[in-house]
């Protein structure tokens, strides 16, 4: 497809491209905030070790702000002549602030830059998970101490075993649902680790402050 980064001379059948494409696009705009945020971190990692000046800096962070209000209103996304998420930021950032939109990409590569994003992504996701459980939980213990005295049969074997109370019945499934926590906590941990200087696997040869743009 012409104009694409990949793109050659051939024009590209559209029945081709919507068969190997599908909604690749369209999943891949979920990820826009996440690559302009990760590129926000390294711009601000680039100016600490002086491959971008302080004004280059600034320059790069107000255009990045304004795309992820673009994006977040969904004036802003991937289309047809993109090949990607990345290929689409790029694109805007060239075309408000000229080379320095692709001077951003010094010491990184799409492989972490892609690993940034679907990490941050995952983060996200498991915060709002983990919220959300949070939420039930409390509302399960607000029901079950103001059903405390209602009385409820215990089962066991299919039978009625002994007398219970819906307190302790909603408290139960409150407990069960504290106990889901432990494996979010350990994705999200496994999650938060920046892949930022490790380009296409084998570093750079540049001093990233990658513990600093992690924190960012």
């Amino acid at each position: 497809m012409k104009g694409t980064l990949w793109g050659g001379d051939s024009p590209l059948d559209p029945d081709l491209d919507a068969y190997t494409v599908g909604k690749d696009r369209e999943l891949d705009a979920r990820l826009l905030p996440w690559d302009i945020l990760g590129t926000m971190a390294h711009a601000a990692g680039l100016v600490e070790i002086g491959i971008l000046s302080r004004e280059e800096g600034r320059s790069l962070h107000r255009a990045l702000a304004e795309a992820l209000r673009e994006a977040e209103e969904g004036s802003f996304a991937p289309g047809p002549e993109d090949e990607d998420v990345h290929s689409a930021l790029e694109k805007y950032l060239v075309a408000k602030l000229g080379t320095l939109g692709r001077k951003v990409h010094a010491g990184r590569s799409r492989n972490d830059q892609v690993l940034v994003d679907l990490r941050l992504f995952l983060k996200d996701a498991l915060f709002r998970v983990m919220e959300a459980l949070g939420g039930t939980v409390r509302a399960l213990e607000r029901f079950g101490k103001s059903h405390a005295g209602v009385v409820l049969p215990g089962y066991t074997h299919q039978r009625r075993a002994m007398p219970s109370s819906v307190g302790l019945w909603a408290a139960g499934f409150a407990e069960a649902l504290l106990e889901d926590l432990f494996p979010l906590e350990a994705a999200l941990d496994a999650a938060d680790r920046s892949p930022l200087g490790s380009a296409a696997g084998y570093g750079v040869p540049l001093p990233l402050p990658r513990e600093k743009t992690a924190r960012l």
